[in-house]
This record gives C-alpha cells, structure tokens and sequence, in this order.
C-alpha cells in the first residue's frame, strides 16, 4: 500500500502509457480486420463475377448447340416427311436417267423409297453426330454397319470394273437389304419421328 501511495504518479502513467497502447492495437486491429473483410468481400465478388460469367458463357453455348439441334432434327423431319409422301407414290412410274444418259420409266417401289430415304437420313447423321441422341447414333451405327457390310462385294468388283451393270447389281442389293432389316429400317425411322415429337414439345411447353 505504501508502495501504491509512494509511486502512484509513475503507476498513473503507466497505466496511461498500456491505455494508450492497448488503443493504439485495438486500432491496427481494427484496420487489419476492415481490410480483411474488404479483402473478403473483393474476392467473393470477383469470384461471383467469375461464376455469373461462365454460367452465362456455358447458357450462350447451350443455346447456340440446342438450335443447331432444332436445324438438324428439322432435315431429318424433312426427310421422313418426304418419306411418308412417297409411299403413296409406291407402284407409279417415274422417270430416270441411267450412267449412259439415257431416259427410261421405272416403277417405284417400297424398297427403294425405304433405301432413299434411309441412305439420306444416313447421310444426316453421319455429318450431325454431335448434335443428334445417343439413342439414335446408337440405332445409326448399327444399321449402318449392316448397310456397309451387305455391298462390301458390290464395291470390290466395282473397284476393278467387274459388273456390267452396276445399277442393277446395286438395286439388287437395296432390295435384298431391305427384307432383311425392313423391321430395324423402320424402328430407325420411328426414332428419329419419336425425337422430333419431344422437341416440338420443349419448343411448345
């Protein structure tokens, strides 16, 4: 107690002295944490900003990719329509050119609008692949393979120029490709009619 009443003064300052300081690293405290926080603030925002532009990069791809569908889908609806005409052409007589540029009249047949219509859907996909179903990619590679595999003889000899008449030998082919997988032909088909239906309605909902 005497040592409190005898140096009072110099405890007085002392505590003054630690007030001061404590004020002093309440303050730096206090501006470290602001700074923190801005720092944290500054990167959410940048990180949100981030965010928002690649979910508006991948919605603008998406939305590029989903209309190349439409413009596919389109073709294909394009040729199964013009497919479904021409079975009410099935038996009529058309004319056609042969390799020789002459003109002759030929029937048409089921077979052959089947081939048609089944080689230019073909030709569709081949070039579309990315933008059509996994579904249907899947049903085109397996009746393609059958297609390829059907005139394999046909293209040996055409390549050494050993048919007389490559028409003929072909259309003999189409004929025989379609009795075989006539039913698989149409399953084709109907996928394709399938998709377009559900994309007609994603457009309509």
């Amino acid at each position: 107690m005497d040592f409190i009443i005898t140096h009072y003064k110099e405890i007085i300052a002392l505590i003054g002295s630690l007030t001061g300081l404590a004020g002093l690293i309440l303050t730096f405290y206090s501006k470290h944490r602001d700074a923190n926080i801005k720092d944290k603030e500054l990167e959410l925002k940048k990180e949100q900003f981030e965010h928002e532009k690649k979910h508006q990069i991948s919605k603008e791809k998406y939305q590029k990719l989903f209309e190349q569908k439409i413009t596919v889908y389109q073709k294909l609806y394009t040729e199964i329509n013009k497919f479904r005409k021409q079975l009410y052409e099935i038996g009529k007589f058309y004319d056609t050119e042969d390799e020789n540029g002459q003109y002759t009249m030929e029937q048409l047949s089921i077979e052959e609008a089947n081939i048609k219509a089944l080689l230019s859907i073909f030709s569709l996909v081949d070039e579309n692949h990315f933008l059509v179903s996994n579904n249907l990619m899947q049903s085109y590679q397996n009746l393609y393979n059958l297609y390829r595999e059907s005139r394999k003889d046909f293209e040996l000899m055409y390549d050494v120029d050993a048919i007389d008449n490559p028409k003929k030998v072909l259309d003999e082919i189409h004929d025989e490709f379609y009795e075989k997988y006539q039913k698989s032909i149409q399953d084709f088909f109907s996928i394709i009619e399938l998709e377009i239906k559900q994309i007609k309605q994603v457009l309509e909902s």
